[in-house]
């Protein structure tokens, strides 16, 4: 049955998140999931895997951004009472009390009435994330007694400038209707006391887990626990480098904030608007033209069109930009039709007439990349990245 394009408006407004879908086209996914509604009608951004590049400002700190998108969806039985809800985990700027734009971490619960499927239900997992150096964020469901715990344990570490670190952990079940809370402990310092500690344990301890250790070391690693979804805030150069790029007013990437979806692994990043925009000093958003604020350009077709032919020497490269060794790097992925999770590789790329989009990133493993390249390319993606590494380029 063909779509018409007004059966493909179904709206996102407030708390309505698919309405109005026309009865032909209900009839047509009356077998579709939760997760596949949502995914197909949804106009916000949906990410599965994605990299987003930091870089070092000119005060000494990552650039800091707020991020709008979801990041996980699940269709799951939350209160165990036989019916299933769809649960999504979306990552979103809000203003604090202070005026400034802050990323907050939140889950929603939709439910499936006729042929429209409503948000019923929205609890806070953390707010102010991501405003330091480094993050380790993660979102998991633990059982309970009468259902499931969605929880979320968040780390952020100054490093560069000051040493701090601002944990929290926030649980909250669902009983069909609307969210209780189970446990919300926020802490922050450079040190923690033992009732700190207590406190931070005790948040741990109330939805049944009672792991060795709590703030320093992530309670899903400890239980090796089934992950919703996580976001990664990590230094990409050693701190020699950094201290010497922060002297010198350098600009470069040192940084990148990684979103990993663990729920729909088979499904492709969603883009529908802006996913990174970068605050200013005042925490404000600045608009950013692509989905990184980053955008790549070569005039020609190839930086290196004969990598796969001939050995690239050290003349070759200095007489290159940092940003084209990049480029050139990366396009001996790209002419074997790898799909790039990073939003200005992959706008470059789907540029070129040449370019033809067949692997998934996530799919391009070691084994799959030493099953296609040549010799020649295994021997040039080294001599790249050993010259970026030599010369302190591109985060290496």
């Amino acid at each position: 049955m063909k779509r018409t394009k007004a059966a493909l408006a179904a709206a996102l407004t407030g708390g309505l998140m698919i309405s109005a879908v026309l009865p032909a086209l209900a009839e047509e996914n009356s077998g579709a999931t939760l997760v596949d509604l949502f995914y197909t009608y949804s106009k916000d951004n949906l990410i599965v895997e994605y990299y987003d590049s930091n870089y070092l400002t000119e005060d000494g700190r990552l650039q800091q951004k707020s991020y709008n998108g979801f990041l996980a969806l699940s269709q799951t039985d939350l209160d165990w009472d036989g019916t299933e809800e769809l649960l999504a985990i979306r990552l979103k700027p809000e203003t604090d009390e202070a005026g400034d734009t802050v990323n907050t971490l939140v889950a929603e619960v939709y439910q499936r009435k006729d042929n429209t499927l409503q948000r019923n239900a929205q609890y806070t997992l953390a707010e102010g994330i991501l405003d330091c150096d480094e993050a380790q964020i993660d979102v998991f469901a633990v059982n309970g007694q009468s259902g499931q715990f969605i929880c979320c344990e968040a780390r952020d570490t100054a490093s560069l400038l000051a040493d701090g670190v601002s944990w929290s952990m926030r649980a909250a079940g669902h009983d069909g209707a609307d969210f209780y809370e189970a446990a919300d402990v926020s802490l922050s310092g450079s040190a923690f006391s033992e009732e700190d500690t207590a406190q931070a344990r005790a948040a741990v301890n109330a939805v049944g887990l009672y792991p060795e250790t709590v703030i320093w070391t992530s309670v899903a690693e400890q239980y090796d626990l089934g992950l919703l979804c996580t976001v990664r805030r990590y230094l990409t150069s050693d701190y020699e480098n950094l201290q010497t790029a922060i002297s010198a007013g350098q600009a470069q990437q040192y940084g990148e904030t990684c979103f990993k979806n663990y729920m729909n692994p088979e499904r492709e990043n969603k883009f529908t608007k802006e996913f990174a925009a970068e605050l200013t000093e005042g925490g404000a958003q600045a608009e950013t033209a692509s989905a990184d604020g980053l955008h790549y350009s070569f005039a020609g077709d190839y930086v290196i069109p004969d990598s796969d032919s001939r050995y690239i020497t050290e003349e070759d490269l200095n007489g290159l930009s940092a940003e084209e060794i990049l480029l050139a790097r990366n396009e001996i992925y790209a002419k074997h039709g790898r799909i790039f999770n990073n939003a200005a590789l992959d706008e470059y790329f789907r540029s070129k007439s040449w370019y033809e989009p067949a692997v998934a990133g996530s799919d391009f493993t070691d084994e799959y990349a030493a099953s296609v390249f040549n010799t020649y390319e295994i021997a040039n993606i080294s001599a790249m990245v050993n010259y970026e590494k030599a010369h302190g380029l591109n985060g290496y």
